[in-house]
């Protein structure tokens, strides 16, 4: 370490003093909460810690970014326990071995908690870590074991957190260490609602609950971060169209400014030729709508639209429209060995409208066969009667130089999957010939009238029913 560093200097800018987390603002993280409890019972209760020889561990956060990771800690520490937060960057310890130990040491003797933010940086598997990155994970181990001499009244509780796709070494999460792991996920339907309703609290706004549910069936896979940055950027597109000086100008937040940003997901994409709604993109997500509700159901949707911005760079190329599936149905609905032929279905059911109603497959085809054949060669795998074993294990777990029967093997997969795929395209033509004058009255209303259509709306433009929120 540096002689001239000044750890304090590090630590003073490390200590969080920003606005306290109160418990109402905990939308989606309650049940992480909840888990804690044996934790936060040790920590604020030394004396029984003492009394049953209890050590206790550190913690680790697991969960995809903007779930409420930090924001839990800031609870922790301000709201429940009373004690300092120090919140340090992984990046921050400098990959120097001798600066986590001077941390360590340093904060050793407080009742304070520590966090690390992705720690996945210095806590590397040794199989994949280069020398430096294995220095500082022993630094990091040893730090952690020499908190076990601390007296639990003095105890430091460090929490990391990271992301699912780290690669952490297995020593990190031993008991004593980071021993007690709390998984957090992407808000639930009910939860992101909440969410909406606690960002917007505090704002002008004149956002209806009917409104905020046509934002949640928007808004699949937002985590409450994103929530709160759509606010945010919809807050800056009201500001914008205000009228400078104008003392009758009173601007809010309406529902309009929010589904703009939900819609394109924060994502603003450049205006340039070829990027505007056509028919043909209409009819496909209009297709794959229709078929998944008449096979699926009503409480399989979600919302279909049409035009750029999924926020997602790498669609790029191909991406003018999407339809979902309700996230919290498919939860609970596999795909299974009989309802493969209907998930396959839904998946084709663009392309075969796209040729039916426009006489071509544009360039969704692509990734609507792909899906659909993936589908198709995953029953191989799930113990297909017509092929047998799993094609998995017998052509890749034996090693490619000697799989077993390969080419036989890949030759009877073909043939299956070739059969089934025929059938599945033949199936769907026929329902898209029985649906098309829904597909095209749902098509219309995506070009003309309404780039998203959720759920119900969906559902009375397929059953030729009035529905305001279309007009």
């Amino acid at each position: 370490m540096d002689p001239d560093f000044n750890i304090d200097s590090l630590l003073e800018r490390a200590r969080y003093r920003g606005p306290t987390v109160t418990a109402d603002q905990l939308v989606g993280v309650d049940a992480c909460l909840r888990q804690l409890g044996g934790q936060i019972a040790l920590f604020a209760r030394p004396d029984l810690a003492d009394r049953f020889g209890i050590t206790p561990s550190g913690s680790l956060f697991i969960g995809p970014p903007g779930t409420g990771k930090t924001h839990l800690v800031r609870y922790l520490a301000r709201s429940v326990l009373d004690v300092p937060l120090y919140h340090l960057g992984a990046d921050e310890f400098q990959d120097d071995p001798q600066l986590v130990h001077a941390i360590f040491e340093r904060l050793a003797p407080e009742r304070a908690i520590l966090f690390i933010d992705e720690i996945g940086m210095i806590a590397v598997a040794r199989k994949y870590a280069d020398r430096d990155e294995r220095r500082m994970l022993t630094a990091l181990l040893t730090a952690l074991d020499g908190l076990s001499s601390s007296t639990t009244r003095q105890r430091l509780w460090v929490i990391a957190a990271t992301t699912p796709d780290a690669t952490l070494d297995a020593a990190i999460t031993r008991s004593g260490r980071l021993g007690v792991q709390i998984e957090f996920a992407l808000p639930s339907e009910e939860q992101r609602a909440n969410l909406f309703r606690l960002y917007l609290r505090d704002l002008p706004h004149c956002v209806t609950d009917g409104e905020i549910d046509r934002l949640v069936a928007i808004s699949t896979q937002a985590s409450g971060a994103d929530i709160r940055d759509w606010i945010s950027q919809a807050a800056a597109e009201v500001l914008a169209d205000a009228v400078p000086n104008d003392a009758r100008d009173n601007p809010v937040i309406e529902p309009r400014h929010l589904e703009a940003v939900a819609t394109r997901r924060g994502w603003i994409a450049a205006e340039r030729p070829g990027r505007s709604a056509t028919w043909a993109t209409a009819v496909h997500e209009a297709a794959h709508a229709t078929i998944a509700y008449r096979v699926l159901g009503r409480d399989a949707l979600t919302h279909v639209k049409v035009g750029w911005g999924n926020g997602d760079p790498a669609a790029l190329a191909f991406e003018r429209g999407h339809f979902a599936l309700s996230e919290e149905w498919a939860a609970e609905n596999d795909v299974t060995s009989t309802t493969w032929p209907d998930h396959v279905a839904i998946r084709l059911a663009g392309s075969c409208a796209e040729e039916a109603l426009c006489g071509f497959r544009g360039p969704g085809a692509s990734h609507d066969i792909d899906s659909a054949t993936s589908i198709i060669r995953q029953q191989l795998d799930y113990a297909d009667p017509a092929f047998g074993p799993s094609r998995r294990t017998l052509e890749w777990q034996t090693g490619l130089n000697d799989a077993i029967g390969s080419e036989e093997m890949r030759a009877t997969a073909w043939h299956l999957v070739q059969t089934r795929f025929d059938e599945c395209w033949s199936h769907t033509r026929e329902l898209v010939a029985a649906n098309q004058d829904a597909i095209v009255r749902l098509a219309r209303a995506l070009l003309d009238d309404r780039q998203v259509l959720v759920d119900d709306e969906i559902v009375a433009l397929i059953e030729d029913q009035e529905v305001a929120a279309v007009a």
